[in-house]
């Protein structure tokens, strides 16, 4: 909030608040000694206690962010944090009913090949984005994966999440920049760079380490990145 408000003197006022999405951690089943609510102990192996939890959390967190008064922000939804369905299964589908009763949106951004994740609808989320997970492999996937991660998303509604962390910079002895790249390029091909929202799965201060590296691959590797996103803002219209 403070960032954009410094940024208003130097390029205006925005046009629109900056839409905020914050996390909800997941009630873990079977857990018995999270705490209690209104001299209740709470018993995460009964459903009805886990949702009571989720609850009393996203009721937190609306209260907390409405206390600040951030003047170029707005809460927009909630992302669950869970990857999968594996552990919580469908409790999903109750959390998102409470959510919808407070007028946000519910998020989701599992990983590839976990259970559930071509199943966001029936889970009742609004956004699904789909991890391909391409950079993180140890070994480079075949190249077609990225086409079978298209094709997948394409097929259950999906969107999809661009993923890079410090191995993009060229000082990493695990060096990892042409991955980013073939994401952009295969999302280009399949009809997904500029024709869907996309996720940012950035990790630690990748954006700014790119841009003030003393590598010019970095340095290009950010101006190209930069590039891309400022493209896709304009032609989407995103915000």
């Amino acid at each position: 909030n403070s960032c954009i408000e410094h940024y208003k003197t130097i390029i205006g006022e925005p046009s629109f608040k900056h839409r905020i999405v914050l996390g909800v951690v997941s009630p873990i089943t079977g857990q018995t000694d999270w705490g209690s609510l209104d001299g209740k102990t709470l018993d995460f192996t009964n459903r009805d206690d886990q949702i009571t939890a989720a609850k009393w959390y996203i009721d937190q967190l609306m209260e907390r962010f409405a206390e600040e008064t951030y003047n170029n922000l707005e809460l927009t939804g909630f992302y669950w944090l869970e990857e999968s369905t594996a552990k919580c299964g469908d409790l999903p589908k109750d959390v998102s009913e409470y959510i919808h009763q407070l007028d946000k949106r519910f998020y989701w951004i599992p990983y590839w090949g976990s259970d559930g994740h071509g199943e966001w609808k029936e889970l009742k989320f609004d956004v699904a984005y789909q991890q391909p997970n391409y950079f993180f492999y140890e070994q480079k996937p075949d190249s077609m994966h990225l086409k079978t991660v298209c094709e997948f998303a394409k097929e259950k509604g999906m969107y999809l999440e661009v993923e890079f962390d410090e191995r993009a910079l060229k000082k990493s002895p695990d060096y990892r920049a042409d991955r980013l790249h073939e994401y952009m390029e295969a999302y280009e091909k399949y009809g997904a760079l500029y024709d869907i929202p996309l996720a940012y799965y950035i990790g630690d201060c990748m954006v700014y380490d790119l841009a003030t590296s003393s590598y010019k691959e970095d340095n290009d590797l950010y101006n190209w990145f930069a590039d891309i996103v400022v493209k896709r803002q304009h032609i989407r219209g995103e915000k």
